[in-house]
């Protein structure tokens, strides 16, 4: 057998190359990978005499990637049979040839069951993807793209909903719904121009009108969308055509790109997504999956969309099935009733995963979990009832038993890695004595404390760490779990004590200060309801200025004022994992999201039902 060299070609097109094309004839002979960057035809006198370059081929109604997206037309595979064959020198075979019309990207193979009959190094023929299904802790709380405050759509609603400035593996940003964008010398005005050929999934065709009714919405605050307080910047949007936006600030904002790339809240959707009355009716977006179905505490159901601007996703659909308890998520995944899991404890996966039925891939973020005390409600008005239990907490313990040793511990949400990390002294261990004395000094001998607690995400052994170190210094701890909404709701009044909750999604620190510690923003009362004329200056003068040092030093003073009021504490950074079926081929968890620029759910693939 021949080798014969391909240039471009990848192993996921060469599967495709060995199945029937629009019902019709395949090239008529298998092509088969070598493993060294050759390729085999099953018979000397067969030849690929063109292939050339497109987005996408159909075969039973699935979608898969051939070659580069750049590229326009239909593949074109000719397969010339000779009359009679040549002997084993070669002698009369044709020579292979590939015209390409720009380069070949290269893509994710998909596995087959398909029998190849080839050596060991052949490589597996790809087959039609189908439906995967995700077990996730939460229940979406909502499905409108500018108000959600869960983790849960954060992370999946991307795939329906996407931005204008997009983020790529690393979360570090790059072009989305806008090619590109420019920035006026005063900082005072950005152009961003559109994406062409991108639809709705209505059918209809994106243009800034679009983009203005969405930026115009998240800034309203009747809205109370999630990014209201970070776009309050945004004095005006103008679309002077329907491939431009220009966006007027009334100050300059170093944050504002990367504000526009937070997935899991500016999402750019069709305005028919709203009803009459401004309540969401129905989300149409513009991202890869599409809408079918979704019912409240069982799941959510996506359909690849056949007309995305980009690379057709391989899987046929998303389902998306609502599994609270970790240990039933993570039997569904070994068992194969699922093919993936959110937010699986790090202990567990990592035991479960040995025998060798998924597999774990790290989440990997800036994140830190945190306790807030209410610090406008008596006694915890108090700073020295605070700083008494601030001082009666075991960072040690809580990485060590809250979190079986999967965690660090940290006082801010950044890791040691970022830029943004602060030079702070951490204090690990407890002083009991001392928090004792506080206490007293207090008066608050025998204080109740109810500690709310995020139902679904979190550690029930962390939180028992904290409530357990509150009562050995006077105190009367007790927990409550309330669902992220509920959460969130408490947190804008004024009857309650303590928070335990975390922050993530971390790119710009615009999200883990001036989302929380500004006197106006939205999420205040998680902070602990911090009203600081200082504490304002400085988050503004950072949100403003363009030198990166200057900004982390204002946001190591805002830090400051935040550890000397002892209203927020973190306490560690736990390690993140999502669990992923040896079935599942393509996809690489992203940092933060199963969605981004280049990869993610959209390049999966788990084997179609037969």
């Amino acid at each position: 057998m021949r080798c014969v060299e391909i240039p471009g070609l990848d192993k996921t097109s060469v599967g495709l190359l060995n199945k029937p094309l629009f019902g019709s004839a395949s090239v008529g002979a298998r092509v088969t990978h070598d493993g060294a960057g050759l390729y085999k035809t099953g018979h000397e006198c067969v030849s690929l005499t063109t292939i050339r370059c497109v987005g996408i081929a159909q075969h039973r109604g699935f979608v898969m990637r051939a070659f580069h997206r750049s590229c326009a037309g239909l593949v074109l595979v000719t397969a010339l049979v000779a009359a009679s064959c040549g002997s084993d020198d070669d002698s009369g075979a044709p020579e292979a040839s590939v015209e390409q019309e720009g380069s070949a990207a290269t893509e994710p193979s998909v596995a087959s069951n398909d029998s190849v009959e080839t050596d060991a190094t052949t490589a597996p023929v790809a087959a039609a993807c189908g439906v995967l299904e995700a077990g996730i802790p939460e229940d979406f709380d909502v499905l409108d793209p500018h108000i959600g405050a869960g983790e849960t759509p954060a992370t999946w609603l991307p795939l329906v909903y996407e931005t204008l400035v997009g983020v790529d593996k690393a979360a570090d940003i790059t072009d989305g719904l806008a090619t590109d964008w420019s920035i006026s010398d005063d900082g005072l005005t950005y152009t961003f121009n559109l994406r062409q050929g991108v639809t709705f999934h209505n059918g209809e065709m994106l243009d800034s009108s679009h983009v203005k009714w969405n930026l115009d919405r998240i800034i309203d605050p009747e809205t109370a969308a999630s990014s209201q307080s970070t776009l309050a910047v945004i004095d005006s949007v103008e679309t002077p055509d329907p491939a431009t936006v220009v966006l007027n600030l009334s100050e300059p904002s170093s944050p504002l790109i990367s504000a526009l790339a937070q997935q899991q809240r500016v999402g750019i959707m069709h305005p028919d997504s709203v009803g009459a009355d401004g309540a969401f009716a129905e989300g149409i977006g513009t991202g890869p999956f599409t809408f079918v179905a979704y019912s409240s505490g069982d799941r959510l159901q996506l359909d690849a969309y056949q007309d995305y601007w980009g690379d057709n996703a391989l899987l046929e659909g998303v389902e998306v099935r609502i599994i609270p308890d970790a240990t039933a998520r993570l039997n569904a995944l070994s068992t194969g009733d699922i093919d993936f899991a959110w937010a699986v404890p790090a202990e567990d996966a990592a035991s479960l995963a040995e025998d060798g039925s998924f597999q774990i891939q790290e989440n990997i973020q800036n994140r830190g979990n945190f306790f807030s005390i209410n610090i406008d409600k008596p006694p915890f008005d108090n700073p020295k009832l605070r700083e008494a239990m601030q001082l009666a907490v075991s960072r040690s313990d809580i990485a060590a038993a809250g979190w079986n040793g999967f965690a660090v511990e940290t006082m801010q949400p950044y890791n040691e890695t970022s830029f943004w990390y602060l030079d702070k002294e951490l204090r690990t261990d407890a002083d009991l004595e001392t928090a004792r004395s506080l206490v007293q000094e207090a008066g608050a001998e025998g204080t109740p404390v109810t500690i709310v607690q995020w139902d679904q995400l979190g550690s029930d052994a962390e939180a028992q760490i904290v409530a357990s170190a509150w009562n050995d210094i006077g105190l009367d701890a007790t927990i409550e779990k309330a669902s992220g909404a509920d959460l969130i709701s408490q947190s804008e009044g004024e009857d309650w004590d303590v928070i335990y909750l975390w922050i993530g999604l971390i790119t710009d620190p615009v999200r883990a200060y001036n989302f929380l510690y500004q006197s106006d923003a939205t999420r205040n009362g998680i902070s602990g309801g911090i009203q600081s004329d200082e504490m304002d200056q400085l988050l503004t003068e950072a949100s403003q200025s363009s030198d990166p040092d200057e900004r982390k030093a204002l946001y190591s003073d805002v830090m400051q004022i935040n550890l000397d009021l002892f209203a927020q504490f973190y306490t560690v950074r736990p390690f993140g994992y999502v669990g992923v079926g040896n079935d599942v081929t393509g996809f690489e968890q992203g940092v933060y999201y199963v969605q981004y620029q280049g990869g993610g759910m959209s390049y999966a693939c788990v084997p179609a039902d037969d």
